[in-house]
């Protein structure tokens, strides 16, 4: 029917679902090249693993009837694809998802197992190494020792990732199969196909996926080949998405440590006014209740006019990031109930760049200062800083304190004359002449503006 012209086929088919479908066709022959031999114009139905071909060119000689395709892949495995492209995706964010898609590709490619293995910068030095199919103690001694041995890790460094390859393709029968790799982990497991890609090889980051059989199986081939293929630049966009979200994460990390060592507090919100994040200063501030609180992710003030004018400074310093205010800082003071000496906030816009894309966006930083807070001082920081002897500090503290040379002779129990000769040091090594150019001195550096490690 099909040599030299065009007609309808049927593929994978066997003599019950054979007879149900000459009923539907007209036309039909079982043939038996292989999908490169043919050229499909259309498929027009499919019951479960079968597919009618509209319009099937045949491109070689025709074959006997009533024979078997070889070598076309089986549609079910192509029903699984919507589905394992969207585990693939979901692993990008949410790690505990790869053992469902290594799950997804055995049963896709009728395997005995899949094995991931994932190590993305320095914050996950270990790696991530999963596996499905294989025995844990298998994979323990693996992890353990074989990893070292692996045959087809250490020829994968010769090609580029997303290059399929496979034992027999890398390795002479006797060569793999009298290797210890394989003699005392492979055989006892059961396994004597493997096959696999790289998917990432970088300075920071390396993925591989692999898969294996038992001897009388097969590697994937054919068309199932093409499918994998199809799935690598998948695969490697996934590992992509999930290294920008980790490398995003760490930066946050990062910002907040840093963050939480100013001694100020500081206070990030976004274009509604709500909180989006508030470093450990402020929130002990909120936690004492006294003039600033945190309230249901909105900053307020002790008093109904403290909360007005708060409000109002953040909106005015938040129309400085879309253009409608003035680019400068604003400032309020906010009382305190417990008579202390009220909190100083000063408002500032930060960049209104491609602020639209994101609601939740910080576009202005609060900073909160307390005028009866004592800073932290590390005072091995001065010491280095400065070259001040461990007397000498302590003298510079006390000075940032607000204590004078008398009460500092006096807690220190040593005479005036003393502590002047260590001013007089002092002065010297700092470049200042006064005890007020000194304290704003020590004030601009460390000991004024972060908390001791």
């Amino acid at each position: 029917m099909l040599s030299g012209g065009r007609g309808f086929a049927i593929i994978q088919t066997d003599e019950n679902r054979e007879n149900r479908l000459k009923k539907r066709v007209s036309q039909l022959t079982i043939i038996s090249e292989p999908v490169s031999h043919l050229l499909y114009r259309h498929v027009c139905s499919k019951i479960g693993d079968w597919a009618i071909i509209v319009e099937a060119t045949r491109l070689h000689e025709p074959c006997q009837n009533n024979q078997f395709l070889s070598g076309v892949r089986r549609l079910s495995n192509f029903d699984k694809l919507p589905g394992l492209l969207d585990s693939i995706y979901t692993a990008a964010e949410d790690p505990g998802a790869w053992p469902g898609v290594l799950t997804g590709i055995m049963s896709t490619f009728d395997v005995m197992g899949a094995n991931f293995f994932i190590n993305v910068g320095s914050s996950s030095p270990d790696g991530m190494a999963i596996a499905q199919g294989m025995e844990p103690d298998v994979l323990r001694r693996y992890n353990e020792y074989y990893f070292d041995l692996d045959p087809m890790v250490k020829a994968s460094f010769r090609y580029p990732p997303g290059t399929f390859l496979s034992s027999e393709s890398l390795f002479s029968e006797s060569e793999y199969t009298a290797s210890e790799f394989y003699q005392d982990l492979n055989l006892p497991a059961g396994i004597h196909h493997i096959f696999g890609t790289t998917l990432v090889r970088s300075p920071t980051s390396y993925a591989a996926l692999s898969m294996n059989q038992p001897v009388n199986a097969e590697t994937i081939q054919g068309s199932n080949l093409k499918l994998f293929q199809h799935l690598i630049p998948h695969l490697q966009r996934s590992i992509a998405v999930y290294e920008r979200l980790q490398e995003a994460e760490h930066h946050l990390a990062y910002f907040e440590e840093v963050v939480d060592r100013i001694s100020c507090g500081v206070i990030f919100v976004d274009r509604s006014g709500h909180v989006v994040h508030a470093n450990a200063a402020a929130r002990e501030m909120a936690l004492e209740n006294d003039g600033l609180t945190l309230d249901r992710e909105c900053v307020r003030g002790a008093l109904s006019n403290d909360t007005k004018a708060l409000r109002r400074m953040v909106s005015q310093t938040l129309m400085t990031t879309t253009g409608e205010g003035a680019d400068c800082a604003q400032a309020i003071v906010l009382s305190r109930p417990s008579g202390k000496r009220p909190y100083q906030v000063v408002a500032t816009p930060l960049s209104g760049r491609q602020h639209e894309r994101c609601s939740c966006r910080a576009l202005a930083a609060l900073f909160v200062t307390d005028p009866e807070s004592t800073p932290e001082t590390p005072e091995h920081l001065v010491r280095m800083l400065y070259g001040l002897t461990p007397a000498e500090s302590r003298v510079a503290e006390s000075l940032l304190h607000g204590a004078s040379p008398e009460e500092i002779s006096d807690r220190n129990g040593v005479s005036l004359a003393t502590v002047r000769t260590q001013l007089r040091s002092i002065f010297d090594k700092t470049e200042t002449r006064r005890q007020s150019e000194l304290v704003a001195l020590l004030l601009r550096g460390p000991m004024g503006r972060i908390f001791e490690a």
